[in-house]
């Protein structure tokens, strides 16, 4: 065989060598990132949307938001591409089994939609007598708290108001734990925050909703007024309500005796109502009940007054009750009460007073039943990392009047993810940067804050038109790796249309660095294989083919080629590259 025709298999096995390692590494890699298993910062499925309920004692809050004053949560999922739907029923409850009074059906139900960290699934505080703790609590007590994984974890712990502790005890199958606490030894606290963690095969923690509970401790003998409810009946000339029975819920009441309650209005045009007899009071329960014969009996009133004096008032009317005991006020509850407001073409104008129709048209030239309120959040950038200059976070909230009139809010609710911390003196509202001393009023709960705009007469948002708050926050040394959900809640005047309307939230992901890619290799593993064989294929080609064959002769004549053969002979031969320089050099003196 002629030299150059050996020189040229030669060449072609090198590269046909090399082409398929390069096929192989790639095949492998490929191979190798599609077989393990992907992780989520927060332990979300990718292919699974995840969200949850729980259940709300009145006693202890009347209003949705704060999932962690809440029990027996629950958790839902569903295809990423369907939608998720929490299953809570108030039927479901046992209220035997729990350390309340409340009425089963007094029980209230709140959704999240969207669950960050589901790997904490459940967590029950139960107290002396094996109850469920529904929000609130006495010095006296011992809580037994069980916390339940989805998988086995590393690392478990609880915190208590911040501090960590060890479980006292991890179940067989490493999935649960718990802990037992004397709250005796937090003579000092008045609430106790809860949570239980682990940390993931990536050493991140876990920090997951359904984990983590605030429970109110009341000193012993301490009264606390916390509910108050009627139950009404339209009125028989279809204007205004009848007020049929008065339920008052007050915690740690011992006696009976002298107790007074003083209703008040959110109109001008209604005094104060001081009743003073018919309060019928259960100290075993907690509650005090006024019937409708009482509510309308001028005797049990000072001043020769009664609930008649709200007869043919329409519209949502907030009233007060502040309950006393010798003289002594225990507290104060309030409630809305929503009652339609007529048409007037068949009701006629004759039904009310002056001042009541006055006050009505103001209230329908601002304002309608209900409030169309939604809201939207965003955060610019999506990612942020735990060091200065990179570390800070652009929130914005946009609220929208969805209605043919101005209509108002009371205040703006913003819940910063764990470890963010609001930017002082950040806050620009519809593009007007303005003081926190004027508007904002920021709360540490735990490791996050909440941070509250809210002006003295409120805000008016004119018919189909919107306001903005733009602010700050920065990720601290304590923010969780991964997605952390931020939430803000916006409380109108009117009662809203659609409460899961005011609530919204943005997602933003906390890293060591955001500009790393998840694998530094392509993303998809069938393109990664699919290279690889086009690698081989083309090496297979170029050893058994004519024209691969001439195109291997053509690279061996390139310069680049020569120059990397010159290199490779030099580190790896270099007798043989010494020899042929003296060759070379004696064929150039021959030719001179």
């Amino acid at each position: 065989m002629a030299p150059n025709k050996r020189k040229t298999r030669k060449t072609t096995k090198i590269l046909l060598i090399i082409s398929g390692v390069f096929g192989l590494l790639i095949i492998a890699g490929a191979l190798y990132f599609y077989s393990l298993k992907d992780v989520s910062p927060t332990g979300t499925s990718a292919n699974k949307t995840y969200c949850g309920c729980y259940y709300l004692d009145p006693l202890v809050s009347n209003t949705c938001g704060d999932s962690r004053v809440g029990f027996n949560f629950s958790l839902s999922s569903s295809a990423d591409t369907e939608t998720c739907t929490p299953e809570c029923s108030t039927d479901s409850l046992n209220t035997s089994y729990l350390n309340s009074t409340t009425n089963q059906a007094d029980y209230l139900i709140c959704n999240i939609q969207n669950i960050s960290d589901e790997r904490c699934t459940e967590m029950s505080v139960v107290d002396n007598d094996g109850k469920i703790v529904t929000g609130k609590v006495s010095f006296d007590d011992i809580l037994t708290i069980t916390a339940t994984f989805d998988e086995i974890y590393t690392n478990y712990i609880f915190y208590i108001n911040n501090e960590p502790v060890n479980a006292d005890s991890v179940s067989v199958d490493q999935q649960t734990i718990t802990k037992t606490i004397d709250l005796s030894n937090y003579e000092n606290a008045s609430s106790l925050e809860i949570k239980a963690s682990a940390e993931d095969e990536l050493e991140e923690s876990i920090n997951a909703e359904a984990c983590h509970k605030l429970i109110e401790i009341v000193a012993e003998g301490e009264v606390d007024v916390n509910r108050l409810a009627f139950e009404t009946s339209t009125d028989s000339d279809n204007i205004g309500y009848i007020y049929k029975t008065a339920l008052i819920d007050v915690g740690n009441l011992q006696s009976s005796e002298n107790i007074k309650v003083v209703f008040s209005f959110d109109r001008t045009s209604l005094s104060d109502l001081t009743m003073v007899d018919g309060i019928s009071v259960n100290t075993s329960t907690g509650r005090i009940t006024i019937q409708e014969a009482d509510l309308y009996m001028s005797d049990n009133f000072e001043g020769d007054k009664s609930f008649d004096i709200l007869d043919n008032i329409v519209g949502d009317l907030i009233i007060t009750a502040e309950v006393f005991q010798n003289e002594i006020s225990l507290g104060t509850a309030e409630t809305t009460i929503e009652i339609p407001i007529p048409d007037t073409e068949e009701t006629g104008s004759e039904t009310t007073t002056t001042e009541d129709n006055q006050e009505q048209e103001e209230n329908n030239n601002t304002t309608d039943e209900n409030s169309f309120f939604s809201v939207a959040k965003s955060v610019s950038p999506s990612c942020v990392e735990r060091i200065d200059g990179q570390n800070t976070a652009t929130f914005t909230i946009t609220i929208n009047n969805n209605q043919e009139i101005s209509d108002d809010i009371e205040s703006v609710l913003d819940k910063l993810p764990l470890g963010f911390t609001y930017v002082v003196n950040s806050s620009v509202i519809n593009n007007q940067s303005v003081a926190d001393t004027d508007y904002v009023n920021t709360e540490t709960v735990g490791d996050s804050q909440e941070i509250t705009w809210e002006a003295e007469n409120g805000w008016s948002i004119p018919s189909n038109d919107d306001m903005t708050i733009v602010f700050q926050a920065i990720a601290g040394t304590n923010a969780i790796t991964g997605a952390n959900q931020n939430e803000v809640v916006v409380t109108p005047v009117n009662t809203p249309d659609d409460p899961t309307d005011l609530r919204a939230e943005a997602v933003i992901q906390v890293a060591q660095d955001c500009t790393s890619p998840d694998t530094g290799i392509l993303d998809i593993s069938v393109v990664k294989i699919l290279i690889g064989l086009m690698i081989i294929s083309t090496g297979y080609f170029i050893y058994n083919s004519p024209k691969g064959i001439e195109l291997a002769e053509a690279v061996t004549k390139t310069t680049p080629y020569r120059t990397a053969k010159r290199a490779g002979i030099r580190i790896f031969k270099p007798m043989e590259y010494f020899e042929t320089r003296i060759i070379e050099k004696n064929e150039k003196d021959k030719k001179k």
